[in-house]
């Protein structure tokens, strides 16, 4: 019995940390209109920054 609420406790605690590391990871996002607005300094080279879907991605 305390073996399956260990596990039960564990697992809870996996699940909790997964969900805030995607959190985290989707605030770092930033809107943009245009090329233009993306930072450079948020891409590693050789990557650029660019435009899609109103979020600047690098490629």
């Amino acid at each position: 019995m305390t073996t399956f609420i260990k596990f039960v406790h564990v697992m809870i605690v996996f699940l909790s940390l997964f969900l805030v590391i995607m959190n985290v990871s989707a605030s770092e996002r930033r809107t943009c209109f245009t090329p233009a607005d993306c930072p450079t300094s948020d891409c590693e080279p050789p990557s650029r920054p660019f435009c899609a879907f109103k979020y600047c991605i690098c490629g």
